[in-house]
């Protein structure tokens, strides 16, 4: 037999784990004792051990006597182990950090992530702040809504951005329906991202003969990292190129644009034009047409 109060919940978890015993049955009363057994049977369960089980709704700030037995006989007997574990009533869990993932090619990083309810009471609000290595300082989003126990929401965060190399990401939550977390161990999680390289624009507006079109960026040592062109078929048109710059042996480039028509991209064949732009669509720099 074993007594317990519920406290401010409804919700209680039992772990009811065989160690040298087969097989154990419980019942639940909300009533006193009674001889050998106790008052107002709420539920009875044979063979219930197993990690994880949900007694039914308790009454808050309320008396129960748990009855724990099997059959007995050699068969039977042994040593068990139990625990009655309940969840806080506000407790924001940030569960993972989906994206980032692995090697990236870019320093703005746009975090998303799994929030879970793991207090009893619905969730409505909780501050979530971020923050990655070589980045700037802790940023912020309020989160709002409506999260039932153990009911998750996926969302992406506002980008923060960092520098190229091996970087950590970590998501915390905090202050769940603007009040202290009662369970802060889950509050937050984090991920390791490795930034190889830098991401990169390269705008090319043709002139009447792509096909006469082509380019090269080349790193500070003159090595090759990112080639387009010729763009054959694709006269007078606009084409826009995501190129990975790798940071191995730095972050300066150069950009060489060729016309094998000699006539260049304007003006007296079509007016054509070049432009190279941040992932974030910034200008970096463009010619002078």
């Amino acid at each position: 037999w074993y007594g317990f109060n519920s406290g401010p919940n409804s919700i209680m978890i039992m772990d009811l784990v065989m160690g040298t015993a087969s097989g154990m049955n419980y019942a639940l009363y909300d009533g006193g004792c009674s001889g050998l057994g106790a008052l107002n049977e709420i539920t009875c369960v044979t063979d219930g051990d197993g990690s994880g089980t949900f007694l039914p709704a308790l009454t808050p700030n309320t008396d129960y006597l748990l009855y724990l037995w099997n059959d007995g006989g050699l068969s039977n007997e042994g040593d068990f182990d139990i625990l009655l574990r309940r969840p806080g009533m506000n407790d924001a869990e940030i569960v993972s950090i989906l994206e980032p993932d692995g090697e990236l090619c870019s320093t703005s990083l746009v975090p998303r992530i799994v929030l879970r309810n793991a207090g009893e009471l619905n969730l409505t609000s909780t501050d979530i702040e971020y923050q990655v290595t070589g980045g700037g300082g802790v940023q912020t989003f309020a989160w709002s809504g409506d999260l039932a126990y153990l009911e998750t929401d996926t969302l992406y965060l506002p980008a923060i951005s960092t520098v190229p190399g091996v970087q950590t990401l970590t998501v915390t939550a905090t202050d769940p329906n603007g009040t202290t977390d009662d369970l802060p161990t889950n509050d937050d999680a984090t991920k390791v991202v490795t930034i190889t390289g830098q991401a990169a624009n390269v705008v090319i507006a043709t002139d009447n003969n792509g096909n006469q079109t082509t380019w090269t960026i080349t790193d500070a040592f003159g090595f090759t990292v990112a080639t387009g062109g010729p763009y054959t078929g694709q006269n007078n048109e606009l084409i826009s190129t995501t190129v990975c710059l790798p940071t191995t042996f730095g972050t300066c480039y150069s950009l060489y644009l060729q016309d094998s028509g000699g006539d260049g991209l304007c003006c007296l064949n079509g007016n054509g034009y070049w432009e190279l732009r941040t992932e974030n669509n910034r200008l970096l720099l463009r010619d002078l047409f």
